[in-house]
């Protein structure tokens, strides 16, 4: 190995999400935590699209009323629905 060989490998960035993180076996499973509102039952919230930056989300309220909702990171659930909080 010469000095050349060191620097080589130095500063590489990977792209590890969790779904990769979880087919190379390098997590042991995952949680998932699914809080049930019984005022809601026909409620439903879709994630229809996310980058980076924002996720956009369908919500259907009981009535069969669809809008849309934006949301940025670190946003609250509870701009959805007011019962989200904490999400």
């Amino acid at each position: 190995m010469n000095l050349y060989d060191h620097y080589r490998y130095y500063d590489l960035m990977y792209s590890l999400n969790a779904v990769k993180a979880f087919n190379n076996d390098l997590v042991k499973g995952i949680e998932v935590n699914i809080e049930e509102n019984k005022d809601g039952k026909n409620e439903v919230i879709i994630l229809k699209e996310c980058d980076t930056k924002e996720a956009t989300f369908s919500y259907k309220n009981e009535l069969g009323k669809s809008t849309l909702h934006v949301l940025n990171k670190k946003d609250d659930f509870s701009l959805i629905h007011p019962e989200m909080t904490g999400l």
